[in-house]
């Protein structure tokens, strides 16, 4: 979820870039109708979560998710309406056209993680947006909750306390 908080995640050590929700610039892509479920999770949890695991005697789980809050493109869409207000601009996108690798949108997040080189960063950015849309297709970012159910006493990060705590007095 950090990474719909750029340019201002909770963890500063965390290099983020903008994404296909931009709560910086007000605007979204939606993949067809929206409402796929994804599993955001604060990277912060993750590594209690992690920290936790490796503490933990017990043999560890086939299969280990850990899900911080389970949401849709439509709810993240709305709750940046919400703390961000203002106008949006909202595109959509086919997930058919996504399969066969189009990505129709008149703007794409451009990843700026200093290991890609400068050049080549437009090409990159649209390869992983239409990587990541086609994860959600395939139901990849709808993630198990194993790891949440081995540590039942953790309170994760709400996608909505995080968000707002991300871009409180921001312009």
């Amino acid at each position: 979820m950090d990474y719909f908080a750029h340019p201002h995640p909770l963890d500063t050590q965390l290099i983020t870039w903008p994404f296909f929700v931009d709560f910086e610039n007000r605007r979204a892509i939606v993949l067809d109708e929206g409402d796929q479920p994804i599993v955001l999770t604060a990277i912060a949890d993750d590594s209690e979560i992690l920290a936790r695991a490796l503490e933990d005697e017990r043999v560890w789980p086939t299969t280990g998710g850990v899900a911080g809050c389970r949401t849709s493109i439509n709810e993240l869409l709305a709750l940046g309406k919400k703390i961000r207000g203002g106008e949006w601009s909202v595109e959509r996108v086919r997930g058919e056209d996504i399969r066969n690798g189009e990505l129709k949108t008149s703007w794409v997040p451009l990843m700026s993680h200093p290991v890609i080189p400068s050049d080549d960063r437009a090409q990159w950015s649209r390869e992983f947006l239409v990587m990541f849309f086609v994860g959600i297709l395939n139901g990849a970012w709808d993630v198990s909750a194993e790891w949440n159910e081995r540590f039942p006493d953790y309170k994760f990060t709400s996608v909505e306390e995080y968000l707002t705590k991300a871009w409180e007095g921001k312009p």
